[in-house]
């Protein structure tokens, strides 16, 4: 008969017990932050404790792993009386600096607006060179933490006392009893994973409503921290000195109705009148999957037989039509920060999984929403695609619309990567139709991406040209673009709507003859809207 090794009941205790302390820090974390955003719904307030399990489950494996796989084993060694005392001292010595970070991110993130990540080893000057008298009205954090570390040790070593008397020092082993030991690993690695799923578990994942607050309760400050161990290593970017380039981006950025540049300290904040009383447009923002400036006809002289995207030629007719418009990257991922937050991609990494993402954002999606505007992201890929789910609740869009929302009743045309275009825009034509007003939704295509497969509602004008499959998606996307366009011109939110329409970023063979830097960004960029 099979009998549970006590090594184990002791394990699932230091679990139980580690979770209970995290609870109780992230319940301070939330009371005292909790005036600095008004969250919509009492409810809300019980997902940061859900979501956080996922971050304290991941941390306690990702520090605790080689000692949990240790004191799982059935060696006799390992059952002597006073082995629990060496245990505790272990498991205390390695789990009490989480409790530190954690109690210490109540009060940092009042000032920062985050969880503790890279500024540990980043800003090593600034934390030693810290006032420590300003710490003193904090004393009670101090208090508490020290009273929960002392308890999760109490329990810890109880505990091992406990199991430790249940052990029997001359058992004979089996060979179930190495079961548990070969089974501890790949529970771990799905522990670390955040549970079964094909993305592993990032900062960003704790965001699953735009409250940045909310967010930032389910983290875990130890786990934030491993996540940027890497942050800190990248070469320096300079490629103009200061003072040039706040006056380069001064000119761009510079407005009839701007008011002068009023900081040296802050170099582009300026003030802006305007005339009249404050206009609520809808926005709507329409991405294209690897649109390179190069497929658009207008941008090349073809005739509307010729083109590939005739639609678009004929949209560039009825607003702003940029014809040097560049990409911020080469990736799908580096466009949204870009494209929400004006966040250029000079990290080294993508901003979306590294640790900047968790970071306060004030882009168009933060701005609107604080408006008083209904946000939403529509995407026909899977949910969690690209981390694009979390990024947008982070950068202020409140609703996000994947392919697992999408109604079964409804009838689908699905690709590899999710909804093709048409499916996917017939639905954000519904969606929209059905938001409250003023509203800035954003819908990204996924159609025109490899292996380019010909969607089963492509139109027999599009397959009788004999296109290659990306010159065929182009333009399957295109045509859906027309057929949205048709869907929405007569709803009663239309004539109030500014539509931009840009892609995510370049696609070229490499073979391909005259490919240069300023071809590898090139992407279009249409503005349509009442008066433009």
């Amino acid at each position: 008969m099979f009998i549970l090794f006590p090594q184990f009941a002791y394990l699932i205790r230091i679990v139980l017990y580690f979770l209970l302390a995290n609870f109780l820090l992230r319940l301070i974390f939330l009371l005292y932050n909790s005036g600095s955003e008004n969250v919509n719904g009492p409810w809300l307030y019980f997902l940061p404790f859900l979501v956080g399990l996922r971050f304290d489950i991941a941390t306690l494996f990702i520090l605790n792993g080689i000692p949990f796989i240790i004191f799982s084993l059935p060696l006799s060694i390992l059952r002597k009386s006073g082995t629990y005392k060496f245990a505790t001292l272990i498991f205390a010595l390695i789990n009490l600096p989480v409790l530190i970070v954690n109690a210490v991110d109540v009060i940092y993130y009042s000032f920062s607006a985050k969880r503790m990540s890279h500024e540990l080893f980043t800003a090593k000057t600034d934390l030693f060179n810290f006032n420590l008298t300003g710490l003193l009205p904090y004393w009670w954090v101090f208090l508490i933490l020290c009273g929960i570390g002392w308890l999760l040790v109490i329990l810890i070593h109880q505990a091992g006392k406990n199991s430790w008397k249940k052990l029997d020092i001359q058992a004979n082993f089996s060979w179930w009893t190495w079961l548990g030991p070969l089974l501890l690993p790949g529970i771990m690695i799905l522990g670390i994973r955040g549970g079964y799923s094909k993305r592993p578990l990032r900062p960003g994942n704790a965001f699953v409503t735009s409250s940045l607050l909310l967010g930032n309760t389910g983290l875990n400050s130890a786990y934030t921290i491993l996540s940027s161990l890497d942050i800190g290593k990248e070469k320096p970017l300079s490629w103009l000195p200061e003072k040039g380039t706040i006056s380069e981006v001064r000119k761009l950025i510079r407005n009839d109705f701007d008011g002068e540049f009023i900081s040296d300290e802050f170099p582009l904040i300026r003030k802006a009148s305007f005339e009249g009383p404050e206009n609520e447009y809808n926005v709507i923002f329409l991405i294209l999957e690897s649109f390179n400036g190069s497929s658009v006809g207008i941008l090349n002289g073809k005739t509307r037989q010729e083109s590939l995207t005739p639609v678009l030629d004929s949209l560039s007719a009825k607003g702003k039509f940029f014809t040097h418009f560049l990409s911020n990257g080469m990736r799908s991922v580096q466009s949204l920060p870009a494209i929400l937050n004006s966040i250029p991609d000079v990290y080294q990494r993508p901003e979306i999984g590294s640790s900047y993402e968790t970071n306060a954002h004030f882009g168009i999606g933060n701005m609107l929403s604080q408006r008083g505007y209904h946000t939403s992201f529509i995407c026909g890929g899977e949910n969690g695609t690209m981390g694009f789910d979390s990024y947008t609740k982070i950068s202020g869009f409140s609703n996000y619309y994947g392919w697992s929302d999408f109604p079964k009743s409804k009838p689908a045309l699905n690709c590899h990567w999710g909804l093709h275009d048409g499916t996917s825009l017939a639905w954000t034509a519904e969606l929209q139709n059905q938001f409250p007003q003023p509203f800035a939704s954003i819908w990204y295509s996924i159609s025109n991406h490899f292996p380019y497969e010909t969607p089963p509602d492509c139109p027999a004008q599009i397959l009788n040209r004999k296109l290659n499959p990306a010159e065929t998606t182009t333009m399957y996307t295109d045509y859906q673009l027309g057929k949205y366009f048709e869907s929405i011109k007569n709803m009663p939110w239309f004539s109030n709507t500014v539509f931009v329409i840009t892609s995510d970023h370049c696609l070229h063979d490499p073979s391909e003859p005259g490919v240069n830097m300023m071809s590898n960004f090139s992407i279009p960029l249409f503005i349509l809207g009442p008066g433009i």
